[in-house]
């Protein structure tokens, strides 16, 4: 079953490109294309989506034996 999941895109202006900010999950990337922004976001997010995945199960492997 897949889950789909709604997050802001904080997108600020720099010097030499943006910074594409992730506030739910508190992380961000820098590209220098607009386009690139939220391919380059994705990665950070899924990592972050599967380590929270990943606690989760321990937490509830751990409370079984509590």
């Amino acid at each position: 079953m897949n889950k789909k999941f709604q997050f802001t895109d904080v997108i600020e202006k720099e010097v030499e490109g943006y910074v594409s900010f992730c506030p739910e999950l508190d992380i961000a990337s820098q590209v220098k294309l607009w386009r690139r922004r939220l391919q380059v976001l994705r990665k950070p997010l899924n990592f972050s989506l599967s380590m929270r995945q990943v606690r989760k199960s321990v937490n509830g492997f751990m409370k079984k034996f509590s």
